[in-house]
């Protein structure tokens, strides 16, 4: 089941559980210019087994996060990007500590104000 983001942090951390990001190439972001996004993301939805594909702009850098239904699909995807040969298109794991960090660390500090 995926998961839309207005279901609050419980279920964001259920959808985010399973992803994966990298940087788009130069490649990409010419064909994306002079396509569309939605091809690009259909193409990149047949070489995986993605439940969602988003491209989002970090500063400088695009970047394209897949989202995955479980744990299976997402290290295929990882495996198969590894064996292409290009390591500027490996899928890296996004850890769910990581994203979510911040908001951990807000609520430790809530926990130890409360002793």
């Amino acid at each position: 089941m995926f998961l839309d983001g207005h279901f609050g942090l419980k279920g964001r951390q259920e959808r985010d559980q399973w992803q994966t990001v990298r940087d788009l190439t130069n490649e990409e972001m010419e064909s994306i210019k002079k396509g569309n996004t939605y091809d690009f993301t259909k193409k990149l939805q047949q070489t995986s087994k993605t439940a969602f594909i988003k491209i989002i702009k970090i500063k400088k850098n695009w970047k394209v996060i897949e989202y995955f239904k479980n744990l299976k699909e997402m290290e295929e995807a990882v495996e198969d990007s590894c064996t292409q040969g290009d390591i500027n298109r490996v899928w890296l794991v996004r850890n769910k500590k990581t994203i979510y960090k911040t908001v951990m660390q807000r609520q430790g500090r809530r926990k130890h104000k409360r002793r």
